[in-house]
């Protein structure tokens, strides 16, 4: 596998499943975005078993270059950047030796930046991926998503998402989905209605397309208050419990008689995924839960009350939706 190829990621969803999309692989996508991370292990967890051995042979000391997460949350210079990535900076310290530890550079969050940028009402904000000084030195393409803009008219707020090229099955579309996440909660956060999403790509003028972000299915003319402060207490929240999901429900402590998980998944729920207000982020933590119990426990009749409560918690009927399909 050539590390330095984003775009590995993003078809998984599509190519592993006989053109269908893998939920479990695209919320973990979106943890790894979010959380700006670029490293293989934190996201081996998601993907499917016949590829797991693949992302664990690779030396992860380079990290994955065209990781968009690093770069949205992260971004920094040519040089800061290519040092960050050749010393696997985590976000976390977890599991590494002394002589690994490293500190992360401070990098410019674009994040924070496309949040600000609205709240001042700017027309467009422009948010990139593409490092000139890195990506055209290697052959193949390291970012998929070129940049995105968030246009502000009035109180709707579009999101153009430009591509070098579409996969030839469809979107890349953990990377699309991952951004009308983040697209749904940063209108949220300026009190703004969510727009359309227009994707674009430099290679295939003829697919160009508008679809409509109804991640969270809110009436156009309704508006959802969420503060930055919440937003970033919830994000919190979500990514300690994406965490330690991965640590108490994997292949290991299923099989562990020692291990009660139901009381493991009860803790995690009471102690985390109810304290996040944001309705989105809460009904992702628990599709994660539901589609992480059925990967490791799905014929496992004891667990089908569990999931089947979880999922009468969930709001949004398109995420309901992607967890009942996956």
């Amino acid at each position: 596998m050539d590390i330095y190829r984003e775009s590995f990621f993003n078809n998984l969803g599509i190519t592993v499943n006989n053109n269908k999309s893998n939920p479990l692989l695209r919320i973990g996508y979106f943890c790894w975005v979010i959380n700006g991370r670029n490293d293989l292990s934190s996201i081996s967890t998601y993907v499917d078993k016949e590829f797991t051995d693949e992302f664990c042979d690779v030396k992860i000391d380079n990290g994955v270059i065209g990781a968009i997460g690093a770069r949205f949350r992260n971004w920094m210079t040519s040089n800061s950047t290519l040092k960050a990535y050749k010393k696997n900076v985590e976000s976390t310290e977890t599991g590494v030796t002394n002589e690994k530890i490293v500190t992360k550079p401070v990098g410019f969050d674009q994040l924070k930046h496309a949040y600000l940028s609205i709240i001042e009402r700017n027309a467009v904000t422009t948010c990139n991926f593409y490092v000139p000084e890195i990506d055209l030195k290697i052959p193949f393409s390291n970012v998929d998503l070129i940049n995105v803009s968030f246009v502000l008219e009035r109180n709707v707020v579009d999101m153009v998402l430009n591509f070098t090229d579409y996969d030839s099955d469809g979107y890349q579309v953990n990377e699309v989905w991952s951004m009308m996440v983040i697209h749904r909660l940063l209108c949220q956060m300026t009190n703004n209605y969510v727009g359309k999403v227009h994707l674009n790509a430099c290679r295939s003028f003829s697919k160009s397309s508008i679809i409509f972000n109804e991640l969270s299915d809110t009436k156009f003319d309704h508006l959802e208050k969420y503060g930055t402060e919440t937003f970033q207490e919830d994000l919190v929240y979500f990514s300690d419990f994406e965490k330690h999901l991965k640590m108490q429900v994997n292949l290991q402590t299923m099989n562990n008689p020692m291990v009660v998980i139901p009381q493991l998944i009860e803790k995690l729920e009471k102690k985390l995924i109810d304290s996040i207000q944001g309705v989105l982020l809460k009904d992702l933590a628990r599709a994660l839960l539901i589609l992480t119990i059925k990967k490791y426990a799905g014929k496992n009749e004891y667990y089908d009350e569990m999931t089947d409560r979880l999922r009468e918690l969930i709001v949004s009927e398109n995420v309901l939706a992607m967890v009942n399909n996956g």
